[in-house]
Order: C-alpha cells, then sequence, then structure tokens
C-alpha cells in the first residue's frame, strides 16, 4: 500500500470522491453481541473482564462502567475473544469499529484446529468519530474462536459494533458495461489521468425502469491494492483500501445516436511521487437490492485498463500527429507529466562498509527523492538524509522532499553480516511542477 495517496475524482463535468465505509448487516453478522454491551467483572480483580459472550485478555485496564462500548488504556496490547462460532469452509470479513485520538493497530484471529489471522491494519486519530476497519481471511469448516487483536495504543482507544461475517469474493459482472483501453491525458482544467468507459443503451435503459435510483460510474484504485483482492468495491472494503467511486452524470457521446452512454472519469492532483504509479480502472452499475447498495461490473483485465500518467504522458509526446495539434499550454501539461521523474542512479556516488550506505548527489530541481533497493537477507532498517545545509534528520519510509542543492543519503542495516545486504539501488527524482 503505497505511502502517499493524495488523487482527486474528476468525472465529466462533475467531481464525485467516495471512501465509503458501510457498517456490518446486523442479519449476516455470525457474533452474538458484537456491540460489547452489558460489561461484567469475571473472577477476582486481577484485570480480567469479561463482556457478555467475550472474554478480554489479563493484565489489561478495560472500562467495564460504561455498557456502550469497549474501552480500554494507553500501552495495551489487548485481545478479546468470542469462542465457540461454527464455521463452514469459505472466506470472511472480519471487523470492528475504532473511536481514538492516537495510533493503535489491529488484527482478527480465528483460531481452532488451524489459526487464521489477518494482518495488523493501522488506525490513527479518527477524528471524533467511530471508523471502521476489517480485513478477511479464509478457514476450512470448523469450530473458531474469534480473536480482535488491539495492538500499540497510544491513547485511549474505544471499540463497538464487532463483526464476523460471510464474504462473496466473486463480483457480478455483465458484457454490457464496458471499461475503454488504455487512458488520456486530462489537459484542460485541472490535469490528470483520464479513463473511458460505456454502457450499452438497451441494457442500461431497461436496467433503470427496473430499478430507478440504477447509476453508472467507474471505479478507480492504486493498481498494487489488488494485490490482495478482486477488483470490487466489497473486496476493497473488506481490505481496508480506500478507492474512488465516481458517478457519471454527463455522455460524452450521442446515446440514441450511438446507441451507448459513454463517459470520461479522471484522477486529478496526483502527487508528485505518483505520476508513475499504475492506477486501475472499472466500470460500474450501482442500484438499491434489499435496502442495500449492490454492483455490477463491467470487464477489467490489466493489459487494458491499468496505466500510469507518466506512461500516457511518454506516448502522448511521441504521437505526433496528436501532440503537434495541442496549443502551447497543452503541451506545457504533457512534458511535465511524461518528464516528471528523472533516473539519477548513475549520478550517485555510494559507498558501503557493512553497517551503511551512503550516497550523495546535487539535484537541480525542487521535488522529492525516491531511493529502492532489494535485500539479499532479513534485516532491520533505518534512513537519515543530510541537505546541502547539513542538518540530518530521520526519514520513514523511501522518500522525502528536497529543494535544489547537495543531498547525501544514509541507510542503516542492522545486524547484518559482513558482506552487503542490498541489490538494484536506485535513485529517482521526481519534479514539482
Amino acid at each position: 500500500m503505497g505511502k502517499i495517496k493524495k488523487f482527486i475524482a474528476v468525472c465529466a463535468a462533475a467531481t464525485v470522491l467516495a471512501f465509503p465505509v458501510n457498517p456490518a448487516d446486523a442479519e449476516t453478522n455470525l457474533l452474538t453481541n458484537g456491540n460489547f454491551n452489558e460489561h461484567t467483572t469475571a473472577g477476582s480483580l486481577s484485570i480480567t473482564y469479561s463482556v457478555t459472550d467475550w472474554t478480554a485478555s489479563e493484565g489489561v485496564s478495560v472500562d467495564v462502567s460504561d455498557t456502550e462500548n469497549l474501552r480500554f488504556a494507553v500501552g495495551s496490547n489487548m485481545t478479546i475473544t468470542q469462542s465457540g462460532i461454527a464455521l463452514e469452509a469459505g472466506t470472511y470479513r472480519a471487523g470492528v469499529k475504532i473511536k481514538t485520538a492516537g495510533e493503535a493497530s489491529v488484527s482478527f484471529k480465528l483460531q481452532g484446529g488451524t489459526e487464521y489471522e489477518t494482518a495488523d491494519i493501522s488506525v490513527q486519530d479518527t477524528g471524533g468519530e467511530y471508523r471502521e476497519v476489517a480485513g478477511t481471511v479464509t478457514v476450512s469448516a470448523g469450530n473458531y474462536d474469534f480473536t480482535i487483536c488491539f495492538k500499540s495504543v497510544s491513547d485511549t482507544c474505544y471499540a463497538d459494533d464487532a463483526f464476523l461475517e460471510i464474504y462473496d469474493a466473486a463480483p457480478e459482472t455483465d458484457a454490457n458495461l464496458t471499461t475503454g483501453t488504455g487512458a488520456s491525458i486530462r489537459i484542460t482544467g485541472a490535469s490528470g489521468l483520464r479513463f473511458y468507459g460505456s454502457a450499452d443503451k438497451t441494457y442500461y435503459d431497461g436496467f433503470k425502469d427496473s430499478h430507478p435510483e440504477a447509476t453508472l460510474g467507474m471505479l478507480i484504485v492504486p493498481y498494487d491494492y489488488l494485490k490482495d483482492c478482486d477488483f470490487s468495491v466489497e473486496c476493497l472494503k473488506a481490505a481496508g483500501h480506500k478507492y474512488l467511486e465516481i458517478q457519471a452524470n454527463v455522455w460524452n457521446n450521442d446515446p440514441t445516436a450511438d446507441g451507448y452512454y459513454g463517459f470520461n472519469c479522471a484522477i486529478t492532483d496526483i502527487h508528485t511521487l505518483n505520476l508513475d504509479r499504475p492506477f486501475a480502472a472499472r466500470t460500474y452499475l450501482k442500484y438499491q437490492d434489499g435496502g442495500k447498495d449492490a454492483y455490477i461490473y463491467g470487464d477489467f483485465n490489466a493489459t487494458d485498463n491499468v496505466r500510469s500518467v507518466s506512461e500516457v504522458a511518454e506516448a502522448a509526446q511521441a504521437n505526433n500527429g496528436y501532440y503537434g495539434s495541442l496549443s502551447p499550454s497543452e503541451k506545457a501539461v504533457i512534458d511535465y507529466y511524461a518528464e516528471a521523474i528523472e533516473d539519477i542512479s548513475s549520478a550517485v556516488s555510494s559507498y558501503y562498509n557493512g553497517v551503511f550506505i551512503t550516497c550523495t548527489f546535487t539535484v537541480e530541481s525542487a521535488g522529492y527523492i525516491a531511493f529502492s533497493y532489494d535485500l539479499t537477507t532479513e534485516t532491520s532498517v533505518s534512513s537519515t538524509v543530510a541537505t546541502s545545509c547539513g542538518d540530518e534528520k530521520a526519514i520513514l519510509g523511501n522518500a522525502f522532499e528536497v529543494s535544489d542543492g547537495q543531498v547525501s543519503i544514509k541507510i542503516y542495516f542492522d545486524d547484518t553480516p559482513l558482506f552487503s545486504p542490498i541489490e538494484n539501488f536506485s535513485v529517482k527524482l521526481y519534479k514539482k511542477n
């Protein structure tokens, strides 16, 4: 999951940005008492508490005076378990709502004859509101104990509305919905990466007759989000990924004459470090089924429906007929996206002594430096960066902002053998516009 995720969605003349998170459906929740109500003490005062149908881990301060939710203290590494849940073989979505002003991480575990656990899901300041976190796990048939693991809590944390529900990962598709091959650069107004979708007119008009609330649109996500789930709202939500759900409000063609509804959807204000990040697009039809949102999806494949803005801009530059027809200001948009990223690996002088690697280079444009490497052995890594002013500071991840001037990176490798633990070290400069 990428560290920098700044982008805005634009669909034709309308802009709709949606990161929906829906509460669990109580009718499908396989847990009893997912709301943590009716707290009671259990056993002695050794700070072991039970919440009806739940048992909390020992040694954790749990507030049992609040009967509406579960509250636990700073620094807690807490688990709370509901036992004896009979599950059929399949994939399940597990989740809980969290409210905190600090940070925490959450994972979900199903333990029977075999233990299954989701990855840790990070939660940061929720702004005084409850925020749903969820993950998926695939299990064989059996009886399981369901455990929620709260880790590294930095501020008082509240939890409520836990759920475990059957997850149907297979999205419904229809050939009457299509996602256009490739993408283009949006060069008027807010610039960005534009995708194209369409729906057969007879099909959509007939669907609207029975579902007047139905809408067309497009999902757009960073392609790396699809490594752990299908390209659907259901799966993206279950995996805890944010996504763009862009409703189409304006057609870019004459549907009556053409026999289909066509529309464009674009990501604008793409962060500089995301210019070479591939984005995926998929057309959807959204409607209500039993009072809940339901989706039908168009075709999707990585070859046709995944592009980065830098990749598309480079192709536009190479298309002499198209590029030559543009105005100077339109060419400037294409040129920036095509030329913003510079591989400066060859200009980097580096030194490795078994403990750290240093590299020094000069940048002539303000922007971001991103470096990458492959580790040949397991080790912990930390990094610092020093500018021409000599101020050294720790950096998180493999990217940082720079002004023009000299830059030095020092990457520390802890507990490493004497031979080099890295390969394929490279450095790129992402220039600001």
